[in-house]
């Protein structure tokens, strides 16, 4: 079974990017209320051939016009996260030269940055920010690197000035913590994905839990670097929570109450 998962991945993959990558494409080009779900519909079923659950609370700050702020600790976190709803990304730009997952991530709207050159920043946040603008919800995982998944790397607060200059109504953002109770789902270091993918595609059924923070509605002219430190905290406070989880709740829609500013 786990060769036939294995060679299903490619199969759906390729499916994707001849059949759906083009209504993606079209779909990106109307308001976010009118696009379908063929990409959390994609994840899902990328989800399903690995065996992973995902369990997720607070799922009404995935609101129109929001920054997520998430800890990274795998490739596994785009499909867990976009089997949610429509979101976009922003992603390193390597992603853009990977074939097929190059076509998917345009055509799901990533948002690509090169993180060797500073001067990359400012289209990538000029493109959050008409994101934003426009209605989308918009993930960015501010550690820059994947980690180990027990804890928080330090945010780095570049891309998180989007937020801040949003138009009133879309300076919003919302703090995600998730956390796999597989250790083995977690990507670092020098691990290449190909056999980190047969690796997880070889490991038992697993959960991935979420939990959002509820949306925070920012100041006018708001400090990135006070809010990278203020989003990191709430991250790391709900990772904590779920670590000293014994037993998971069900997935639920109602968000958690929000942390104190």
């Amino acid at each position: 079974m786990t060769i036939l998962r294995a060679a299903l991945i490619p199969v759906v993959l390729l499916s994707y990017v001849l059949l759906a990558v083009p209504a993606e494409w079209l779909a990106a080009r109307r308001p976010p209320s009118a696009r379908g779900w063929l990409s959390p519909s994609l994840a899902r079923l990328l989800l399903a051939l690995l065996r992973i659950r995902v369990e997720a609370s607070g799922l009404d700050a995935l609101r129109a016009g929001t920054l997520v702020v998430a800890n990274h600790v795998s490739w596994i976190d785009i499909l867990v996260i976009a089997s949610l709803r429509p979101v976009r990304f922003l992603a390193k730009a390597e992603v853009g030269a990977w074939p097929i997952v190059a076509a998917i991530a345009r055509a799901q709207g990533a948002i690509f940055v090169d993180r060797a050159r500073r001067r990359s920043i400012l289209p990538a946040n000029a493109a959050i920010r008409r994101a934003l603008a426009a209605g989308d919800v918009v993930v960015v995982f501010p550690e820059g690197t994947t980690g180990p998944g027990d804890g928080v790397l330090p945010f780095r607060s570049s891309h998180l000035q989007p937020a801040c200059d949003a138009p009133r109504g879309t300076r919003r953002v919302a703090a995600l913590a998730l956390r796999y109770d597989d250790p083995r789902a977690a990507w670092v270091g020098d691990a290449t994905l190909p056999p980190h993918l047969w690796e997880m595609l070889r490991a038992p059924r697993s959960v991935c839990r979420l939990v959002f923070a509820a949306p925070r509605e920012l100041a006018p002219a708001c400090c990135r670097k006070r809010l990278a430190r203020q989003m990191q905290d709430e991250v790391a406070r709900r990772l904590t929570m779920l670590e000293r989880r014994s037993v998971s709740p069900s997935p639920s829609r109602s968000s958690p109450p929000p942390c104190p500013s």
